[in-house]
């Protein structure tokens, strides 16, 4: 049956049948929920229903995202599913968002409560919602418009301010604990996967929250996942806007070169070490930052941070992990230049 039938999208119909199917949630094999998650976002994002909220087939997709965004609520609230169960519910949740959010639907605002509040409780559950929240806004092959899906051009930033801009001062300072970690986690999510012209509003309470994520001081500690999304932001931001880092120059030299040596430690020194995948990413991206700091600020600058780099960079050129080794060479010979 075509994704362009409106006979699917009728109440009790085909579409709403097969997304809403939640019974033994937890019990299929991860690749068959993600074929039924990956289904319905197709589905969701594809329906030819009329541009009103009121619409039957636009009524049928709200219908629809109600459904899992009462599981959603339900789950969090009890902490009563397993792991695995809770997995595969919020993936077919947020797959169905994500199918909304790119063609900028309306029926999605309603709902977006429920994600906050999930990654607020007390749940485990809730740093799941957290880190799942860039499936809203990466860029996934089947919603392109190469596959004929229905994306807005400006749907990120609709997401981004949706989603995104009331979480701020909630995960500042950090140190409030596991919630504005939790918040903390969101952000990073949404942020490394839209344009930095997107964010720039917010640039300062984005900096210090990226900066306050890889300070070694920082407690509670996150995950490499957390760390490596904030590396990739503060690379973001140094190429579109370096002059915002200036100032804060001293600090992420010595937060990053402070995570490189705290995954090279889990991962362990030696080559025979099984490598860590996170871990290498941190140390991968910790490098590509550390190589591009002598293009993007004058020589005064970083001079008196020239004497450590050299030495660290010495280390790094012996990694566990080829990849990481051939960056490090590329910083060395970047920072050779700093005299």
């Amino acid at each position: 049956m075509s994704a362009n039938s409106c006979d699917q999208y009728q109440q009790d119909g085909p579409a709403e049948k097969f997304i809403c199917r939640a019974d033994e949630i937890g019990s299929y094999p991860w690749q068959v929920t993600q074929a039924r998650a990956k289904a319905a976002t197709i589905l969701i994002n594809k329906y030819k229903g009329g541009s009103s909220v009121a619409d039957p087939a636009s009524q049928t997709i709200k219908k629809i995202l109600k459904f899992w965004a009462g599981k959603i609520a339900t789950a969090t609230a009890s902490d009563s599913m397993e792991t695995d169960g809770f997995e595969a519910l919020n993936s077919m949740f947020m797959s169905a968002m994500a199918g909304a959010i790119a063609r900028q639907d309306k029926n999605a605002l309603p709902f977006i409560p429920t994600i906050h509040a999930a990654i607020a409780s007390d749940s485990p559950a809730g740093e799941t919602v957290a880190r799942s929240m860039d499936i809203l806004v990466r860029n996934i092959p089947y919603l392109s418009t190469e596959n004929h899906a229905i994306t807005k051009p400006l749907y990120k930033q609709w997401a981004y301010y949706n989603l995104t801009k009331s979480l701020y001062d909630k995960a500042l300072p950090i140190s409030q604990g596991p919630q504005a970690l939790r918040y903390t986690t969101a952000i990073l999510s949404i942020v490394k996967h839209v344009p930095f012209t997107v964010y720039e509003p917010d640039l300062d309470r984005l900096v210090r929250l990226v900066l306050t994520v890889l300070s070694p001081s920082q407690t509670p500690r996150g995950s490499f996942a957390q760390y490596a999304a904030a590396l990739e932001i503060v690379g973001q931001i140094l190429a579109n806007d370096p002059q915002s880092l200036k100032e804060h120059l001293r600090a992420v030299i010595t937060s990053v070169t402070s995570l490189y040596a705290e995954a090279k430690q889990t991962s362990g020194g030696a080559r025979t070490t099984r490598p860590d995948p996170a871990a290498a990413l941190c140390r991968k991206l910790s490098l590509e930052l550390l190589a591009k700091l002598p293009q993007a600020f004058e020589e005064r600058h970083l001079l008196p941070h020239s004497p450590l780099m050299q030495r660290m960079l010495a280390s790094a050129s012996g990694d566990s992990v080829r990849e990481v080794r051939k960056v490090a060479l590329t910083a060395r010979q970047a920072w050779a230049t700093v005299a």
